[in-house]
């Protein structure tokens, strides 16, 4: 679904009721919905009684869905000051705009990548750093600092584990820590499992 944060009017009956927008009616309503599709599905197993071979755990089913927000890149942009050119540059030691989660990143990165929205965002960790395994293996992400071969491994043990010849891999640029020879191994390291080039990139 799409709306327009369009805002209620302060005397009309769902303002009242404490939602300000169109979208915060919407959401509502989803709620609402995913909790009447349960209800409805233990009143027919009621009827249908214990001993049917189709019971279902009406808490196991997902009714969950994900509010995203169209906003700017997360992503700065890069504006060269080159008569202060040491200053510009810490400044851009982190690229991404403050205030914007990983998870703002993780998406923004699927978007650019052509994966839906509605595909599955998993996160596993390595020595205490996350990364994002998207769509069963298709897109991995990991946005952390001190990025090192463990993390290009675990990569690979994931992508082997879901059968699939190969998929993209996006790393944080900066995660390397300036050691440019860990990132030159890390790549090295992917490419020997199958990995083409192109679906190396740093961020």
């Amino acid at each position: 679904m799409v709306q327009l944060p369009e805002l209620l009017d302060e005397n009309s009956v769902g303002y009242k009721d404490g939602y300000h927008t169109i979208c915060d009616i919407g959401e509502e309503r989803i709620r609402r919905a995913g909790e009447k599709i349960k209800a409805k599905l233990v009143e027919q197993q009621e009827k249908a009684g214990m001993l049917d071979e189709n019971i279902v755990d009406p808490e196991s089913m997902d009714i969950g869905f994900k509010v995203l927000k169209l906003d700017r890149s997360n992503i700065r942009e890069w504006n060269a000051d080159f008569d202060n050119l040491e200053i510009t540059l810490d400044n851009y030691a982190d690229v991404f705009v403050e205030g914007r989660s990983e998870l703002d990143v993780v998406y923004e990165i699927m978007l650019k990548n052509g994966l839906e929205l509605i595909y599955p965002v998993n996160i596993f960790q390595v020595d205490s750093k996350n990364v994002y395994d998207i769509a069963y293996g298709n897109l991995f992400i990991c946005l952390d600092n001190h990025i090192d071969c463990n993390i290009a491994r675990a990569i690979i043990r994931k992508r082997d584990e879901y059968g699939i010849e190969t998929s993209t891999v996006v790393l944080k640029d900066t995660g390397f820590n300036g050691h440019d020879s860990e990132k030159l191994n890390c790549f090295e390291l992917l490419k020997d499992a199958g990995y083409p080039e192109d679906n190396l990139l740093t961020i």
